[in-house]
């Protein structure tokens, strides 16, 4: 091999291995904390406004939206400064705001315990109208990688499915295996459905693609699970589940459902949405360790 192809070997072996950072926001009654999802480091208040614990989601302006029971939040995703009350509060009958997702348009949509869905005029944060109903009360909602739209049907224990263009109900798509009051859910690394049992203290995992139920992911009380309320996934092989019960955040490995350790301890007092925010090392950093890597190669060669 070439000195030349031996450099490059090195460089492409050392960016392989180099490790991205990510950060996990957890909402924490109202308080968006941001903690480095490696060690679990608290790092700061990212946005602070309200008394919510549902949801949170970055919208497709790039700023962060934010349950705050009977509206919705908006904060600048750059810096989490305040903007507004983007849902006003009360409109269109919400009275405890679940889940949010954004429909292809830029609509907002929010689950709520009405039985349905409602949506918001993207720019305006004006009612719309009902998106999907027929639910016995809506939790969780998100688009799943079929681009429909999947929702928490809390008190009939399934996940329901909606055409996520139009609104209209498709089937049930996920049940049995012990699912009760389903309130947050997560679409995985491996393309299946992970959902929070609230009675059951556990995660169920089920087939992405046809519903069926796999196993149970994380076993009741693993860990010292309390309400399994919401999770995220993270790059690093680590699956994190709010034990709301408890107070907590936990992390499980994310292959194995094994439990891994609490998760920002003595930084969380109620332990509600989380959201999974990969970043990148800074540039100066990358750059000036992969320069001393090309000076150690030079220096043995001389």
């Amino acid at each position: 091999m070439t000195n030349i192809k031996k450099l490059v070997f090195i460089i492409l072996l050392f960016m392989a291995t180099f490790s991205y950072a990510g950060e996990l926001w957890v909402l924490d009654s109202g308080q968006v904390k941001r903690f480095d999802s490696d060690n679990g480091n608290f790092l700061g208040v990212f946005a602070s406004g309200g008394t919510g614990i549902q949801d949170m989601i970055f919208g497709p302006d790039g700023n962060l939206y934010v349950t705050d029971i009977t509206s919705v939040l908006r904060f600048d995703g750059n810096t989490g400064a305040f903007i507004d009350t983007f849902v006003a509060p009360g409109s269109g009958g919400i009275s405890n705001s679940r889940g949010l997702a954004f429909h292809s348009t830029g609509d907002l949509l929010v689950g709520d315990d009405v039985n349905s869905v409602l949506r918001f005029d993207g720019n305006t944060g004006n009612l719309v109208g009902t998106f999907a109903s027929g639910l016995n009360r809506s939790t969780g909602v998100r688009y799943g990688p079929d681009g429909n739209l999947y929702v928490g049907n809390h008190d009939a224990n399934v996940v329901s499915r909606f055409d996520g263009t139009t609104g209209a109900f498709m089937d049930t798509f996920a049940s049995g295996g012990g699912l009760d009051h389903p309130h947050h859910f997560v679409f995985g690394p491996d393309g299946n459905l992970y959902v929070g049992a609230r009675d059951g203290d556990r995660v169920l995992r089920y087939n992405g693609t046809t519903g069926a139920f796999i196993d149970t992911f994380i076993a009741p009380g693993s860990g010292g699970l309390n309400f399994a309320f919401h999770m995220a996934f993270d790059s690093n092989n680590n699956f994190f589940v709010s034990s709301i019960g408890s107070g907590q955040v936990l992390r499980y490995n994310a292959t194995t459902g094994s439990f891994l350790g609490t998760f920002g301890a003595g930084n969380i007092g109620t332990a509600g949405a989380l959201l999974f925010v990969e970043t990148v090392p800074e540039p100066s950093s990358f750059f000036l360790s992969l320069l001393g890597l090309c000076l150690l190669f030079t220096k043995r060669k001389v």
